[in-house]
């Protein structure tokens, strides 16, 4: 399975968004439309910038601190 498919999204009108995306509310279609924020450069990689992005273009003030996650774990131990 290919992970770009699994993260598109496919909007009612048949539209479909790329893995970076986010769901907008409207009483016609609840939360099933998305678009592509222009404003939100930083990929998956990188979840700090793409939080510090998000608020600024949702224009939203986060004064708490965000860390990166740790490192996963690469393999399981028996």
């Amino acid at each position: 399975m290919h992970w770009a498919w699994v993260l598109r999204h496919h909007n009612p009108d048949c539209h479909w968004v790329g893995d970076k995306h986010k769901h907008r509310w409207t009483e016609g279609a609840g939360d099933k439309e998305a678009d592509e924020p222009q404003d939100i450069m930083a990929g998956v990689t990188d979840p700090v910038l793409v939080w510090t992005q998000f608020c600024a273009e949702a224009r939203i003030r986060h004064d708490g601190r965000l860390k990166a996650p740790p490192p996963g774990q690469e393999v399981l131990s028996a």
